[in-house]
């Protein structure tokens, strides 16, 4: 944490100072970036770079700035920073349990409604934590129903179609649990015992059969049942995950659940798509500052924290906030909130303009400090290991794209905003050497300057 202190100390109080970038420095920046594109075998189309030294202003490299490209994860760059001016980096998400009745002796005479709130943390723990309140309360009895309120159906655009069976691409949801993941664990030993968490109320329906040939196994979720099937051998043990396609359903079968192990009985269960007027707040809980929830998002790349970002934001909304940010809102299509979207549309330029644009403002360290930092942690902890703790930046990954956008710090502490987006890929490899290579001559921009100044000078 100093080194963030440290780092964000020099870029709030030493770079608002007027420095003109030498120019010999931007003309050998120029070049060695251009002898790094002729070196690769990636179409000239395909590839987009925007640099610009937060020093002096200038934008020191700039091809194909304003093309449109698929930002995959970079797409979380816009998300992460409209949720941060919208909604302020001390923001929680809340959870809410509310009646329409009262309790009396013991029992809550009236129902009992759960509104999510959008809360990306949303998971077992919140009602397990409720219903802790409800027995120090003394209550035994829902003299009610118990109803989660829902009323989002989110159907994304151009996500990938082979891989909606994963919890990378889980949907959003205004109640969701566990980020829409449900853990699953096969255990083989005289038998098997399947395990889930969150664990509701699911029929675990076993075709799992024991063999000696390697482990092979499929797992669906529809409605309250789970089915199971496969090989497994004798002794082993196997986890994974699948999607929950209906949050809103298995929040109730965790909850009452839950109730049920505590011994409060309740009348009916049901979903309503509407909130009744005048209803009393019971109890509520709030997720961690959104300070703390972008960190996942940008440093992990976590898909399901960012399309709920997006889905409590909304479109509009977003658009309106980089109208803001100053941003040319009419050259950038926005489907989504993670970048899984091949719709997604957004230009080098444009991200640099958003990353400048959140320097200048209040939000900038909690902005720069949910970014992976190089050979350090996050989506970066294995790449730029020469450039430890130089590089901090938001990558995006998905078939055919592979891109970098963020802030290079230079040995002699100029900053470098960057943005590389790459497109039209067969492998990923040209696309990581070029981005590296681009970021160790910003980092290294410093010693060009004096070796090239060492040669004017020779030279006269």
């Amino acid at each position: 944490m100093w080194i963030y202190r440290i780092l964000i100390f020099i870029l709030l109080f030493f770079l608002p100072v007027k420095a003109q970038t030498n120019e010999v420095l931007r003309n050998i920046i120029d070049s060695q970036i251009m002898d790094i594109l002729k070196s690769s075998d990636i179409s000239a189309d395909d590839i987009g770079i925007y640099v610009k030294s937060l020093t002096s202003g200038e934008v020191i490299y700039n091809k194909n700035g304003d093309k449109l490209f698929i930002p995959a994860s970079n797409q979380k760059i816009i998300t992460t920073a409209s949720a941060l001016l919208t909604l302020g980096p001390d923001f929680k998400f809340e959870t809410k349990f509310l009646t329409d009745g009262v309790i009396n002796n013991g029992v809550l005479k009236g129902n009992l409604y759960i509104l999510g709130g959008y809360n990306p943390e949303l998971n077992e723990d919140y009602y397990r934590e409720f219903v802790k309140f409800l027995k120090n309360k003394g209550i035994s009895k829902i003299e009610g129903n118990v109803i989660v309120v829902s009323n989002v159906n989110y159907q994304p655009q151009g996500w990938p179609e082979n891989d909606l069976n994963y919890c990378f691409t889980v949907s959003p949801s205004d109640i969701p649990i566990s980020e829409n993941c449900l853990r699953v664990k096969v255990v083989v030993d005289r038998g098997v015992k399947v395990f889930l968490s969150p664990d509701g109320y699911i029929e675990i329906v076993n075709q799992l059969r024991i063999s000696k040939g390697k482990n092979h196994i499929d797992a669906k979720l529809e409605g309250q049942k789970l089915y199971i099937s496969g090989n497994v051998r004798n002794r082993m043990s196997e986890e994974f995950s699948i999607p929950i396609k209906n949050p809103t359903l298995y929040n109730l079968l965790v909850f009452t659940k839950i109730l049920h192990q505590n011994g409060i009985t309740f009348n009916k269960v049901y979903i309503s798509n509407s909130l009744p007027s005048n209803l009393t707040l019971i109890y509520s809980i709030k997720s961690s500052p959104l300070r703390d929830i972008i960190k996942k998002a940008n440093k992990d790349s976590n898909n399901f924290i960012a399309e709920q970002l997006f889905l409590y934001l909304g479109k509009s909304n977003i658009i309106k906030t980089m109208e803001k940010m100053k941003v040319s809102v009419s050259y950038v299509d926005v489907f989504d909130g993670s970048g899984l979207s091949k719709y997604n549309k957004v230009s080098p330029k444009i991200l640099g303009e958003i990353l400048d644009f959140m320097y200048k403002t209040p939000y900038f360290e909690d902005f720069f400090q949910s970014l992976a930092v190089g050979g350090k942690d996050g989506t970066l902890k294995h790449r730029f290991s020469e450039l430890t703790g130089k590089v901090y930046a938001k990558t995006g990954y998905i078939n055919g794209v592979k891109n970098l956008s963020g802030y290079a710090i230079s040995v002699d502490g100029q900053v470098y905003i960057f943005s590389i987006l790459v497109n039209n890929l067969k492998s990923t490899k040209p696309a990581n050497e070029i981005q590296e290579r681009v970021c160790k001559v910003l980092v290294n921009s410093a010693n060009l300057s004096k070796s090239a100044d060492i040669k004017v000078k020779t030279f006269h």
